[in-house]
């Protein structure tokens, strides 16, 4: 699979929603539990061989606020598809917020912790739903 075959495929399943059980994110879930930590790493040699697509990724990514380096390997209406990285020597500066789409991990090395919260001032946000992967062999 190509980078530009999975991000149609998830743009695809993003634009046409479909009622999912509570819990789940129905085919986004599918898709990410499908993908290995080899196909992974073979999309990375993908984008690594590719100066346009290096030149693009890098002109979109930062080190984010939250003390990880957000590489953007594309985005558009329905949501955008990063690669976090967490360096130790990184400072955090963490903080609560919620986000515009739903939203997936999938951990390919390490841990992650998260807690989440309702804003009862607000009411609910726009997602609620998160999904973390852990990561495989």
């Amino acid at each position: 699979m190509t980078i530009e075959e999975l991000v149609k495929q998830l743009t695809t399943v993003a634009a046409t929603p479909k009622p999912v059980p509570s819990g789940s994110l129905g085919e986004l879930e599918a898709i990410f539990r499908s993908i290995s930590v080899q196909d992974i790493r073979a999309l990375l040699r993908e984008i690594l061989s590719s100066p346009q697509n290096l030149e693009r990724i890098a002109g979109i990514s930062y080190l984010q606020g939250n003390g990880f380096y957000k590489i953007v390997l594309d985005h558009g209406e329905h949501g955008s598809l990063r690669l976090h990285i967490w360096l130790p020597e990184n400072s955090a500066e963490e903080n609560l917020h919620s986000h515009r789409w739903p939203l997936i991990s999938k951990v390919i090395a390490g841990t992650i912790v998260s807690e989440l919260w309702d804003d009862t001032f607000a009411g609910n946000p726009l997602y609620r739903e998160l999904l973390y992967v852990g990561k495989d062999a």
